[in-house]
């Protein structure tokens, strides 16, 4: 991967590093208590028979990655503060299988769009247009963040083994 040496150019890579494991912490956090939410909702809208032994569970694929996210957030943190570089890379691991699944899952978008012969009318194949931007913008925002993390665990690398 290439390096970068700042974070937005303007921030040292540790700096960069300890906001972008805050906000992951915060965002993905707020995101569990958002789909526990609306899980409890979901559950209250639909009845169930009385007396059934096998009690209703859902556990979605997106209620699962998004707890990862939320425990690699603090491993990245507890990376940072003691400089544990192992750390880092299980939280780089994480992001890198997350974008690799978020571009598989635009390409087939794009493919659903372009193969239903409706170009221009996206709303035929029930898919809206800004979600499909910011997909876009999520991913490429993923890999910068990626490149931010991936090149201050490179510099603490560097700077262990010259001490």
């Amino acid at each position: 991967l290439p390096e970068v040496k700042s974070c937005c150019s303007c921030l040292s890579l540790e700096t960069g590093a300890k906001i972008i494991g805050f906000t992951h912490a915060v965002l993905s956090g707020a995101t569990i208590v958002y789909l526990a939410f609306e899980e409890i909702d979901y559950f209250h809208r639909h009845k169930y028979r009385r007396g059934s032994s096998l009690a209703p569970s859902f556990v979605y694929f997106t209620d699962v990655g998004i707890t990862l996210h939320f425990i690699f957030a603090f491993y990245l943190l507890q990376g940072i503060y003691n400089k544990k570089t192992y750390y880092l890379m299980s939280w780089i691991i994480l992001q890198v299988a997350t974008i690799i699944v978020g571009i598989f899952l635009l390409l087939i978008a794009l493919g659903l769009l372009f193969g239903s012969g409706h170009p221009h009318n996206i709303k035929s194949i029930q898919m809206d247009f800004d979600r499909l931007i910011m997909g876009v913008i999520f991913t490429l925002l993923s890999c910068y963040t990626v490149l931010i993390i991936n090149s201050f665990r490179k510099r603490m690398t560097n700077n262990a083994t010259e001490s």
